[in-house]
């Protein structure tokens, strides 16, 4: 299937129940193309397009990524282009903690390093320091339906930006997104992966029961993981998605963190993660089902990528699964 930014803009639009920006979301797909080009070849970034599998609401195949799958690699990779220039300063470490602004007009910038507190003139100011997630406060007030997750994110994320922003006179919108992760591996803190669900994982309580369809995206699953797991659920997978899952180093982290549990049927396997083995049993039953085709997902669950064998007949693995949140 050919892309094109409009069928970007109508994913978009779909994914977000028709709340995005659609200006914003059409600027933003116009010119995704020549982003990727541009970080390919003049940054020199080895990225790879993502065909493995369908990232949650997207209808084509536009997804790229890095060596190891991580986002670390990226920064690195970034950074070093940075370091690299003659016209970019770094400042490392530095916070941004005030816009000057006399009648109005931008003139300079405090920044406060280790040394102190430094005023910088400059004609302009890009405020980009991240959302506002560290800041438990902000998220209760802005976004409560997630401030009982776990934040795993940037400690320096706690809304410079917002309130330099709205001393300015600027105003704001969107400030109930957030980005939403329900694949949090503890106590590792590592993250499995939605990968593990896209090549046809699922997701169950502590009755062993799955509670949505897992395929409508991670962020999204962070908040029923809250509502239906008390953010607390475990990821069943077999050792096909295992495998599939080791390009990612996240994954490969969790592993090797210890954070799989393997078992040879579901009996050992609620007994290991304690969750009531009935239950899992019958969901695995279920799943098999709606895998194979012969009966209708109860949550409407359409993509299973392989079809389970009769009798749950793959190893399954659980991983533990925690909800983090980032705004």
């Amino acid at each position: 299937m050919a892309d094109s930014p409009e069928a970007f803009v109508a994913d978009i639009l779909a994914k977000t129940h028709g709340e995005a920006d659609p200006v914003l979301a059409r600027a933003l797909a116009e010119v995704s193309a020549r982003l990727v080009e541009w970080m390919a070849d003049d940054l020199a970034v080895p990225l790879s397009l993502v065909t493995d599998f369908p990232y949650p609401g997207h209808s084509s195949f536009r997804c790229h990524t890095v060596p190891g799958r991580i986002g670390t690699v990226l920064l690195d990779l970034l950074m070093a282009q940075v370091t690299k220039s003659e016209l970019i300063d770094m400042y490392v470490p530095a916070r941004l903690i005030d816009v000057l602004a006399p009648d109005g007009v931008v003139s300079g910038v405090i920044v406060e390093t280790p040394e102190g507190r430094e005023e910088i003139p400059t004609r302009a100011v890009l405020l980009a320091t991240n959302g506002f997630g560290a800041n438990r406060e902000l998220v209760q007030r802005y976004i409560p339906e997630i401030a009982g997750a776990v934040y795993h994110g940037s400690e320096e994320s706690t809304g410079d930006a917002l309130r330099i922003g709205a001393k300015l006179g600027a105003e704001s919108a969107y400030l109930d997104a957030y980005q939403g992760h329900a694949a949090l591996a503890m106590p590792s803190a590592t993250l499995a992966g939605w990968a593990t669900v896209m090549h046809g994982g699922l997701l169950v309580n502590s009755g062993g029961e799955r509670f949505g369809d897992e395929t409508q995206g991670y962020s999204e699953y962070a908040k029923e993981s809250l509502a239906h797991a008390d953010g607390r659920s475990w990821i069943i997978i077999d050792q096909r998605i295992h495998d599939s899952c080791l390009s990612f180093q996240d994954f490969r982290d969790t592993v090797e963190t210890g954070g799989v549990r393997w078992a040879g049927d579901a009996q050992a396997l609620a007994a290991q993660i304690g969750v009531d083995a009935d239950g899992l049993k019958k969901t695995l039953v279920r799943a098999r089902n709606a895998a194979l085709g012969t009966a209708a997902d109860s949550f409407g669950r359409m993509s299973w990528e392989a079809r389970w064998k009769a009798g749950w007949a793959p190893s399954p693995s659980s991983l533990p699964s925690s909800t983090p949140k980032a705004a």
